[in-house]
């Protein structure tokens, strides 16, 4: 199913129980999910942020189970159903907790919208302007450009040492343990279509 901003009514409720729809909120939902935290605890984090009760008692009263409860949360946190297009798994190019100064100096600059603001609009709305932030005019597009841009074969070594020092200095932390690196170095050697 298809969602047009314009023309449908933001929701509300996830399986009919009233949802917390602030960008705080579900930001903290997100950042719950990348945190090293046992699954059980991410669940209780988001369940509390979003109802204000645990999981088990919400998905009760929307009469589902808290597996079904689980993915309406992660299908609301995504944001409006789209079609989706074939795209695939892209390089990282920002961080919501490691560039969140670049991010709302971005909504200041581009749409003029103020923290309080920002913070107290609607998930979806907030999802929807920021993946329409402009690369040019702001210091977040810039950052993002230089972390994804790759040298062109015309390059000069001057040009690319260059780029390759700007994607240093604004390179994302990786926070993931030896395992976790581990584990996907193996995943990626797995994908190889030999």
């Amino acid at each position: 199913m298809n969602y047009c901003l314009l023309t449908d009514r933001l929701p509300t409720t996830i399986e009919g129980i009233k949802v917390d729809t602030r960008t705080s909120t579900a930001l903290a939902c997100v950042i719950a999910l990348n945190e090293r935290l046992t699954e059980d605890t991410q669940i209780k984090l988001m369940a509390d942020a979003l109802f204000g009760q645990p999981l088990e008692v919400v998905a009760k009263r929307a009469g589902v189970t808290p597996q079904e409860m689980c993915d309406a949360i992660g299908q609301y946190l995504e944001g409006a159903p789209k079609e989706q297009s074939g795209g695939g798994k892209g390089v990282k190019d920002f961080d919501f907790v490691q560039d969140d100064e670049r991010i709302l100096s971005a909504f200041r600059q581009v749409y003029g919208i103020s923290l309080d603001d920002l913070c107290n609009m609607h998930w979806w709305e907030f999802l929807a302007l920021f993946k329409c932030l402009p690369m040019e005019g702001n210091t977040f597009g810039a950052v993002r450009d230089i972390r994804t841009r790759k040298p062109k074969p015309s390059d000069t070594a001057e040009q690319r040492a260059e780029l390759s020092k700007a994607k240093k200095a604004v390179a994302l932390k990786d926070n993931r343990t030896k395992a976790e690196k581990a584990k996907d170095f193996q995943d990626a050697l797995n994908a190889i279509d030999l």
